[in-house]
């Protein structure tokens, strides 16, 4: 099954703002090119987009329930 037919366009969204950030992090960390000092801003970052997917994912089961 093909997410892209099956899921909302929000929650695809939201996923790819999600793994966008995720292996931008990931890639800099690994090749140690990421300054700690930027960790905090990371964090609050990454923390916002899990939130706007959560509710993402939330309004998509609303809708569903409709």
């Amino acid at each position: 099954m093909n997410p892209k037919e099956t899921c909302p366009k929000k929650i695809l969204d939201a996923m790819q703002k999600l793994n966008t950030k995720w292996r931008g992090f990931y890639a800099s960390f690994n090749a140690g090119t990421f300054p700690l000092s930027e960790l905090p801003n990371f964090a609050n970052d990454f923390d916002e987009i899990v939130f706007e997917f959560c509710e993402s994912i939330h309004e998509a089961e609303e809708e569903l329930e409709k």
